[in-house]
């Protein structure tokens, strides 16, 4: 595969950096969005990952790597997803990809990793935050009130920030399913910590 630059590629390279966008970088020099992406690879440039919202017409750019690289030096990996409303898996497989250092163990999102650690043999891979928001109404399960999704204050989640709480905790034996998790406030969930509600028994 012929993998030398091009005359041109350089006037493709300067058109992406200036984008930061294939179709934009495309749109600008006249070509195709492969051309432009053949041009980056060849000049060694790695191309921003992108999510896409209403279609291809409009790109929402979550995070440059760059900018990935520079708020991993003071943020964990949660508050780059909040700070970005990324999932904490999709920029901790970033990170890896970019070969970047990222506080993620403890972030309190990646459950499979916890649910392994303390030999949780049922682990349920739909459940998400949000079917559990929807699930439960917005509502905290634990004291009542309700949940406010932008409660957060230069990329750290506050109080009153959503979050997946185990009814039973996985480290009582509890389980990664529908009918041991609920919807809790941060304060309140980091409140409960590992107890175990009085109704409930260990290992259900």
């Amino acid at each position: 595969r012929h993998q030398n630059p091009t005359p041109r590629d350089e006037e493709y390279v300067f058109a992406y950096q200036l984008t930061h966008s294939q179709r934009e970088a495309a749109e600008m020099c006249g070509v195709s969005r492969e051309t432009v992406a053949r041009a980056c690879r060849r000049a060694g440039i790695a191309l921003d990952g992108r999510k896409y919202r209403d279609g291809w017409d409009n790109p929402q750019r979550k995070i440059t790597n760059e900018q990935l690289k520079d708020d991993a030096k003071s943020l964990t990996c949660r508050e780059i997803a909040i700070k970005y409303d990324m999932s904490e898996e999709n920029v901790y497989k970033r990170a890896r990809r970019l070969k970047i250092k990222i506080q993620y163990s403890g972030a309190g999102g990646h459950w499979y990793c916890r649910a392994r650690r303390y030999g949780c043999k049922v682990f349920d891979k739909t459940i998400t935050l949000k079917k559990l928001i929807k699930r439960d109404n917005g509502i905290c399960q634990i004291c009542g009130g309700a949940i406010d999704i932008t409660a957060i204050d230069k990329g750290h989640a506050l109080g009153d920030y959503p979050s997946l709480d185990h009814i039973i905790p996985l480290s009582r034996g509890g389980t990664h399913t529908w009918n041991n998790v609920q919807l809790a406030h941060m304060r309140c969930n980091s409140g409960k910590c590992d107890k175990v509600p009085a109704n409930q028994t260990e290992g259900g």
